[in-house]
């Protein structure tokens, strides 16, 4: 049968099926192309420009068109990087001189405290030292509380089994407080105010915490007189028409006044006031201080002079013992 084809048929045949293997070929090296360039693994050389052909293919269009969208994009992320270097440039130049300026201020602010400090550094230090003070007399006074009438210790007494003390006159009063039903003082039961501790010894006087407390009323006197109290007396003999009062202050029912408006109160067995502190029965502290007693400086009219634009004194605020404890 093959036999009787002509041999002009068999050569066309022959010629058309290269020809179709060629093309499919062509093509199939085409799509390779296409699918390396879609992929990175593009194996055309550089400079290679397509030809005629080339470009009447779809597929090949198609690349040349994704390449030219390519370099354009290229082309202005080029030109963002460029205005974002300059501006970037531009931005750290001028944050620099900013913190140059700010480095600067900075600089002389610290020569200006610096020199505050050199010059107010005595009044600092006399200002820490007044409020360190004022601490120390504020935690002093919480020390020196009495639990039961809440004043100052007034000759504090200590119990001994639990080291609390209280005043002699708060703890006498304690013991003989009322009961009810009535039992023999000698045998109920004693216990602290602050601890409900059992007191089965008698109480002893704590003198080193009168001693400090002394100390503490006296330093409160000498802060609260006036600064004209505090003047030496070497200005005496410049300024003899003014009066240079240094008695202590006195204390009595909570208004502060001078010693010298008591002559007459003066005992008649010392010719000087002791500086111990006695409470009347209301808890009233009176003061006074270790000063001889001038008598010859007060005559009866400069006692009256004196006495112009002072506080009238109340004698309903001294009981017969503060009266007592001052003359003591």
């Amino acid at each position: 049968m093959i036999a009787s084809i002509p041999q002009s048929a068999v050569i066309g045949i022959l010629t058309c099926l290269i020809v179709v293997v060629f093309v499919f070929l062509n093509t199939f090296a085409i799509c390779l192309h296409s699918m390396d360039l879609q992929f990175g693994n593009s194996t055309i050389p550089p400079g290679y420009e397509p030809t005629d052909a080339d470009m009447s293919n779809p597929v090949v269009q198609s690349l040349c068109n994704m390449l030219t969208h390519t370099e354009h994009k290229l082309h202005l992320i080029e030109r963002a990087k460029t205005e974002y270097e300059r501006v970037t440039e531009s931005q750290t130049s001028r944050l620099r001189l900013k913190l140059a300026d700010t480095k600067l201020h900075l600089q002389e602010a610290k020569d200006s405290i610096r020199e505050l400090e050199t010059r107010n550094s005595g009044a600092l230090c006399k200002a820490v030292i007044e409020r360190q003070k004022h601490q120390r007399l504020v935690a002093m006074q919480c020390e020196f509380t009495c639990g039961i009438c809440l004043n100052l210790l007034n000759a504090p007494d200590v119990f001994v089994q639990c080291g609390h003390s209280y005043c002699h006159t708060c703890i006498l009063e304690l013991l003989k407080a009322s009961i009810s039903p009535p039992i023999d003082l000698s045998i109920r039961s004693r216990k602290c105010p602050f601890c409900r501790c059992l007191v089965s010894e008698v109480p002893i006087a704590n003198y080193a915490l009168e001693g400090a407390i002394e100390a503490l009323i006296k330093a409160q006197i000498f802060e609260r007189a006036p600064a004209v109290d505090r003047l030496p007396d070497d200005y005496k003999k410049y300024f003899p028409k003014i009066r240079f009062d240094r008695t202590p202050r006195a204390s009595v029912a909570g208004a502060h006044r001078q010693l010298r408006e008591l002559p007459h109160h003066r005992c008649n067995a010392h010719s000087y006031h002791s500086s111990r502190v006695t409470f009347s029965r209301h808890s009233h502290r009176t003061l006074a201080g270790e000063e001889e007693w001038d008598t010859s400086a007060w005559s009866s009219n400069a006692y009256h002079a004196n006495q112009a634009g002072e506080q009238e004194w109340d004698t309903g605020a001294w009981s017969s013992n503060a009266y007592s404890g001052f003359c003591s």
